[in-house]
């Protein structure tokens, strides 16, 4: 495949390291045996599966924060337009927020 610019072989990536010897069949420190290895392979597996968990846990703790963002600029919208008594409430409540939604009450910001 030549490119039509210069009129040669486009660059191709080669590795320069060599491969890890850690890759290599049968490399394996002395006294390990296969159940050792497999118990390491197991904890392996549960760390990828911590680290999946911890992501999703990132994701919700984001989705909620801007959830109750959202919420509290509808109480604000809906005091400003007067309905600011139960369409407030409600909506306070569903979020499960700790807005204060009496006419009275102030904006947490």
């Amino acid at each position: 495949m030549t490119s039509a610019a210069h009129g040669r072989e486009p660059a191709r990536w080669t590795p320069t390291d060599p491969e890890p010897t850690w890759l290599q069949d049968g490399r394996r420190p002395d006294g390990v045996d296969d159940d050792t290895v497999a118990a390491v392979g197991k904890l392996s597996e549960a760390m990828e599966w911590l680290e999946r968990a911890r992501g999703r846990l990132y994701d919700f703790h984001q989705m909620m924060g801007r959830a109750d963002l959202l919420a509290g600029e509808a109480v604000e919208l809906l005091r400003e337009c007067g309905q600011g008594g139960s369409s407030a409430t409600a909506c306070a409540t569903w979020s499960g927020s700790s807005w204060g939604v009496g006419p009275t009450s102030s904006s947490r910001r």
